[in-house]
């Protein structure tokens, strides 16, 4: 007469990994090949498409991505030239992070430009193949303007990083000289940009291997003098203009 307890026929409603779930039929190659699919877009990209834009605020493709960067070859500069210019942390209470550029994060690889310039592959083909057809693309990522919407309704623009697809399409002799340098986006092999380097080399058997590689030769951006790096809470930075591609 007391205590009660809960309403006869009131079941406690399952757990969601209890509940049972419908899957598309598919074989294991596609569930593989999908999966595949997966962890390239999230560790080399692009996420978001071809054409994709990272959030506003977002840190940067050099932080989204873990593999494929292609970094411009380093400048030439006098021993202790980079002795002055440490990167300087400031933190400070001012700025809501909600303006100001975009972050690019300071680490020591970017410090000390440890990254690779060239990425290529090597294959064999037989003796009577003189002519390739080779497909270089890459994208370039680079800011961009967006408008968004904040907590108030009101609309203003923000900087983004929105990535732009290059591709180029070669035939390349076989027949001809051994080593050759062909630019993709410049005119002459020796200027600033991105060039194909092909190497080709006879074998006993009468094979090729060729090796083709892709290589950012752009200038290097001028470093500051004084780095700013941002911390959460301050809105303002000073960092060099990336020129890093990712294939």
């Amino acid at each position: 007469m007391g205590g009660g307890t809960a309403a006869a026929g009131q079941e406690k409603a399952p757990h969601a990994l209890d509940v049972p779930q419908d899957f598309e039929q598919a074989t294991s190659f596609e569930v593989r090949g999908a999966f595949e699919e997966l962890v390239r877009r999230d560790l080399l990209g692009p996420w978001g498409g071809e054409t994709e834009e990272l959030p506003p605020r977002a840190s940067g493709p050099r932080e989204r991505y873990l593999v494929g960067m292609l970094g411009p070859k380093p400048s030439r500069r006098p021993p202790g030239e980079d002795a002055g210019e440490m990167p300087e942390t400031e933190i400070g209470p001012e700025g809501d992070g909600s303006e100001g550029e975009l972050p690019e994060v300071l680490t020591p690889q970017n410090l000390g430009r440890i990254w690779a310039s060239s990425m290529g592959l090597s294959f064999a083909v037989l003796g009577d193949v003189d002519v390739l057809a080779v497909t270089a693309s890459w994208g370039r990522y680079g800011k961009a303007d967006t408008v968004v919407e904040d907590a108030k309704g009101r609309e203003r623009t923000v900087p983004i990083w929105s990535r732009e697809p290059i591709r180029y399409d070669r035939e390349i002799r076989l027949d001809g000289a051994p080593s050759q340098r062909l630019p993709l986006t410049m005119e002459r092999a020796d200027a600033p940009g991105v060039l194909l380097r092909v190497a080709v080399r006879p074998q006993r058997d009468g094979r090729r291997v060729v090796e083709l590689t892709l290589v950012n030769q752009q200038a290097e951006p001028e470093r500051k003098h004084r780095h700013r790096v941002a911390v959460p809470g301050r809105a303002d930075r000073d960092h060099p203009r990336s020129c890093h591609l990712r294939p």
